[in-house]
């Protein structure tokens, strides 16, 4: 007799399971339509666990959880390699936890979170920045994608730790996920247009200081590319030229260049002798800084720089200011600016 409840007990635990699946939201059939066409795409899921973790099912027939093997998300991007004919499960390509990659199926929900769904066209009207998901739902930066790009806008999704709703798309721009090349890519994207006023200014700058990717203390160390640009720039360079992107969609050298430390102000890009360092704000003598390859890290400071004298000082001792580029001006918005220029790390 408990040999028998014990087999009832595990066939309407199996039925309850799949029924549990089924009864789950599906992809609209348009969205699904487009994703078929377009895989595989890189792909940060955005899971409904607040844990950051996503359970696959037994196989794409066999829906229910493999609960002992479990997927954490917001390390790398993941590879969405096709959609079930219902379109309530998805195949990702993730790390197998052991230094490879294989395949698994998952709910589609897992993958996509709360999406509101609406398949649409869009014609970006303005410089956008370009997000993955990260750990505890922090947004990643990853890409600065221009006016006037054609995508096609999936639908909304609430994303980051203040759960605003951002527009999540579906791009040809090519990157490498989970030990593969794709040729697109599904990100979340937040327009990011010029700065025209100092209150827009200041509003950008408390953005780029919150950023994740350029929180005070991450690693950014030898050989560490720009994140934003693609001119060539590492280490110390590539921070000052991705400075100069999120605020203006520029590079490392644009804008009008001088060479009195006495004339740095807000936005410009810096470079004092075999180190180049971007001026947030200015305060008087002091400047609030930003910079990469600083013990290997990004340095967020507003004491580490000043201005005295007519001289450029890092704490107490003078340094040999080279060369400035300006990048906003107080009284008159963005400064008048010429090409970007390819450079190295120095």
């Amino acid at each position: 007799m408990k040999a028998i409840k014990t087999a009832v007990f595990a066939a309407l635990a199996f039925a309850f399971s799949v029924e549990t699946f089924a009864l789950g939201t599906a992809i609209p059939p348009k969205v699904a339509a487009q994703l078929r066409k377009y895989t595989p795409a890189a792909l940060s899921p955005v899971p409904k666990s607040v844990y950051g973790k996503i359970t696959p099912f037994k196989s794409q027939t066999r829906r229910y959880p493999e609960n002992k093997y479990s997927v954490e998300t917001g390390s790398e991007p993941f590879v969405l390699v096709s959609l079930s004919d219902d379109a309530k499960a998805v195949e990702l390509r993730v790390a197998d936890g052991f230094g490879g990659y294989t395949n698994r199926w998952f709910g589609s929900e897992d993958a996509f979170g709360p999406v509101k769904w609406n398949l649409e066209k869009f014609v970006l009207p303005c410089r956008h920045l370009a997000y993955h998901m990260f750990k505890k739902n922090t947004l990643e930066l990853f890409a600065s994608i221009p006016e006037g790009t054609v995508c096609a806008s999936l639908g909304t999704v609430h994303a980051g730790i203040r759960k605003i709703p951002h527009r999540l798309v579906l791009l040809r721009r090519s990157s490498r996920a989970a030990g593969m090349s794709c040729e697109f890519t599904i990100a979340i994207l937040r327009s990011a247009p010029p700065v025209k006023t100092k209150a827009e200014y200041d509003r950008r700058a408390e953005e780029l200081m919150a950023e994740h990717a350029y929180r005070n203390g991450r690693e950014w160390g030898k050989m560490h590319p720009a994140i934003l640009t693609n001119e060539g720039c590492f280490e110390c360079a590539g921070m000052a030229s991705d400075f100069k992107c999120y605020m203006f969609d520029g590079g490392l050298k644009t804008g009008e260049m001088f060479t009195d430390p006495s004339e740095i102000r807000a936005g410009d890009t810096v470079y004092m002798k075999s180190h180049y360092f971007a001026v947030v704000q200015r305060h008087g003598e002091k400047l609030v800084t930003i910079e990469g390859n600083m013990n290997k890290k990004v340095c967020q400071s507003s004491k580490r720089y000043s201005v005295r004298g007519g001289e450029l000082y890092c704490g107490k001792e003078k340094r040999e200011f080279v060369r400035g580029w300006h990048g906003f001006m107080p009284g008159g918005g963005a400064s008048s600016a010429g090409k970007s220029k390819g450079v190295g790390k120095k």
